[in-house]
């Protein structure tokens, strides 16, 4: 990811501390954070603008964040992936790794954990 490029990241979780300790710690890394409270906002605000990132919960009341990660992959093969579960299970990170999850990792998270993820996108993007 070069610098010149804005680092734009979609978050989308329906737990609204989750939403606001992501959206505080990737702004404090530079980035410019828009949130989806579940897969139906998501899939709207992702018709609408591009990102370059997407960190997405798994279970979502209102849809399942790896049908979201598939539904992305068809239409904007280039955002990279990042899932996010409370629930995490082998077969469901092979799922997501499978689908085209660039990380899996199971809450809760530190954002250092993340931070580290989303430099290794950086580092094998550029």
């Amino acid at each position: 990811m070069s610098e010149a490029m804005v680092k734009t990241v979609l978050v989308v979780d329906d737990e609204p501390g989750m939403q606001m300790a992501l959206r505080t710690n990737f702004q404090r890394e530079g980035w410019h954070v828009d949130v989806a409270g579940g897969t139906a906002e998501a899939l709207r605000k992702l018709q609408s603008q591009h990102f370059p990132l997407v960190v997405t919960d798994v279970h979502m009341p209102d849809g399942d964040g790896l049908q979201l990660m598939r539904s992305l992959r068809m239409s904007s093969p280039s955002t990279a992936v990042i899932v996010l579960t409370a629930f995490g299970n082998v077969p469901e990170a092979v799922q997501a790794m499978r689908g085209g999850a660039c990380d899996y990792l199971t809450k809760p998270i530190s954002f250092e954990e993340l931070q580290s993820a989303v430099e290794q996108l950086a580092g094998s993007a550029g």
